[in-house]
Order: C-alpha cells, then structure tokens, then sequence
C-alpha cells in the first residue's frame, strides 16, 4: 500500500477518510493486513508527512490505531491518553493536526475493559491519577440507567460508562475548539466517536455521533432527562 502524499491528502474527504479506517479494521480483523514495505515509508515521509485522520485513544497496549486500522508510516496522527480523555494540550494537538496538517476525520476512540474508566467508576484515587480519573467521574454520574452495583464488577455498567466518556469527549471538542467547529460546519473535517473491543478486534463506530457539516449533542440528553424528572417530581411534592 502506497503512502499518503500531500496530492492524496488533499483530495481525500472526511467521509472517505472515514471508510479507510473502516476498510483498514476489517483487514485487521480478516487477518488480510496490507503489504508495506515500512522502511520505504520511512524513506518516503522523510521531508514530510500528510495523515488523512486524527485518532484520540486510550494508552491501553491493547489499542494501537495505526495496528486495529491496519494503517503505516504517516497515515494517521495518534494522540494516546487514559480514557481517551480531551484537555487542552490535546485539543491544541488536534488543532494542528487538522487545520496545520491537513488531517480529514478526528476520532475519539474508546474501548471496552478500560482500565481507567473502571479506576472511575470505583472512585479510586491514587497521586496525579486522581486528577485524570476525576475528568471522568462526570461521565460516571450521567450514567443512570444502572441502579445497583455501580462499580467496576458490572461489564455492563462499565460498557455505558465507556460509551458516555466518549460522547463526552466529542462534546469538548466542539464546544471548547472554534477552529474545530468551524472546520466541522465548513465539511471540511468530520468526527466521530468509535468503540474498540478487545475480545474481537471489532471497531464500532458510533454513528449518531457522526458530525460533518452539522454540530448535534448527545450525552447532555441524560443530563436534561434527569433535570426533567427532578423538576416533576418536585411539581408533584407541591
């Protein structure tokens, strides 16, 4: 497989740059990886390199992008932090990728058995991993359709925790990046939310967050149902 130039780049869209990371999963997964000669690609992104995507997942060693997306040298610009949290070094970093760079597609990358997002779910504190686990305590709490048992041991409640941390993510990059948005709303950068599962190798995309030309909200729909059934309830107590 050839490597990206600044010509492919250039002429690939958002929606395309989102079926090469499809296409490359499934290879990953049917054990059908694309020849590359890695150190021509080396050779040849030297003077330069021109990524297509922008991936944002977690630092688990089970995750890598440019493996479970069966991409090369200078394909895909990876950002890796737990839990596939946002702050604003990481919103800079996809700033440059995206509006410097010329990268297509940002996704937000969550998987499932996160180390992280489990360390929140048990409230555990432990040094400078406190202040991490506490960016993703918000997701935690917005998590209410699980009613017991509301910890690390229920793989369902985990599973919801891990897909709300990702709508989360994508909610701050729109709303905390104006070169981002505008890029969205422009069609000229898409983003979306995935979920990769360690036991298959499976890449889910998650499609209602899918946002290129439009900006839509999702996760805050748990925060206003809850607000809502606070504020009939309280009209029912009077």
């Amino acid at each position: 497989m050839r490597t990206h130039t600044k010509e492919t780049q250039q002429t690939t869209t958002p929606l395309e740059a989102l079926q090469f990371l499809r296409e490359g999963n499934y290879r990953f997964l049917t054990n059908l990886k694309a020849n590359r000669n890695l150190l021509q690609q080396v050779n040849e992104t030297r003077d330069g390199q021109y990524p297509f995507a922008t991936i944002l997942s977690c630092i688990d060693s089970r995750t890598s992008a440019e493996l479970i997306f069966d991409q090369g040298l200078g394909d895909i610009f990876s950002i890796r932090i737990a839990g596939n949290i946002v702050n604003t070094d990481i919103l800079g970093s996809m700033e440059f990728a995206c509006k410097v760079a010329g990268s297509k597609l940002v996704v937000v990358l969550g998987h499932s058995k996160c180390g992280a997002i489990k360390g929140a779910c048990d409230q555990v504190q432990l040094g400078n991993l406190s202040t991490l686990l506490n960016k993703i305590q918000p997701s935690v709490y917005f998590e209410r359709r699980t009613k017991e048992n509301r910890t690390s041991a229920n793989a369902d409640f985990v599973a919801n925790v891990t897909e709300i941390q990702v709508k989360r993510s994508i909610e701050t990059i729109v709303e905390q990046s104006i070169v981002l948005r505008e890029m969205i709303e422009k069609e000229e950068i898409a983003l979306i939310g995935a979920i990769y599962d360690v036991e298959t190798g499976t890449v889910d995309f998650l499609e209602e967050t899918l946002m290129y030309g439009e900006i839509r909200h999702f996760y805050l729909d748990v925060k206003a149902d809850k607000v809502e059934n606070q504020t009939t309830s309280a009209a029912s107590a009077t």
